[in-house]
């Protein structure tokens, strides 16, 4: 039968260096206490504070998100001459646009729990209204007459793509110090 241990190691704990074999094996500046994570680099301040507004920008993307997924769903007839008077109304096609703007607000939500997803989320989120905002400036002169929409709706997804992808590159960028 092999041994449980490595030679090296059982000397080391029968000479009591337990401490020190395990700071050779995982380097200095570890947390060597027995049932503890060692201990990672600290964040720094202005490094909490970018994580802290990657965090509120993602919920104010999400709201946004959900909030015009629930109005589309809620009250579609509503919805179409406010924000989308673009060609004849279709219902079924504004609750496929709700999916998938709920589908994105859901996911930046779900990424507030698990920051890990965040940059993805936002990355599709910034690439969906990139795209969103592409149509809407081809499209522009095609919403109805004497409404702001074709405009207003060109501009402001614009501006949503600046915010969604200055924040993805934040969240990208995560450094620590």
């Amino acid at each position: 039968m092999p041994p449980l241990l490595h030679e090296s190691t059982a000397r080391a704990i029968a000479d009591g260096r337990v401490q020190e074999a395990a700071r050779r094996r995982k380097g200095p500046g570890r947390d060597l206490e027995p049932g503890r994570a060692p201990a990672g680099p600290p964040t720094s301040p202005a490094g909490s504070r970018r994580e802290r507004a990657v965090a509120l920008g993602t919920a104010v993307l999400a709201a946004t998100q959900l909030l015009a997924a629930g109005w589309m769903l809620v009250s579609p007839r509503s919805f179409f001459p406010a924000v989308g008077p673009f060609g004849a109304y279709n219902d079924h096609y504004l609750h496929d646009v709700a999916a998938f703007t709920g589908g994105l607000g859901v996911g930046l939500l779900l990424s507030l729990r698990w920051p890990a997803m965040r940059a993805g989320a936002l990355a599709t989120t910034a690439v969906t209204t990139g795209l969103h905002a592409v149509n809407h400036w081809a499209d522009i002169s095609s919403a109805d007459p004497g409404s702001s929409a074709g405009v207003l709706d060109a501009v402001s997804l614009t501006v949503g793509l600046g915010f969604a992808a200055a924040l993805t590159v934040m969240a990208a960028s995560r450094r620590r110090v």
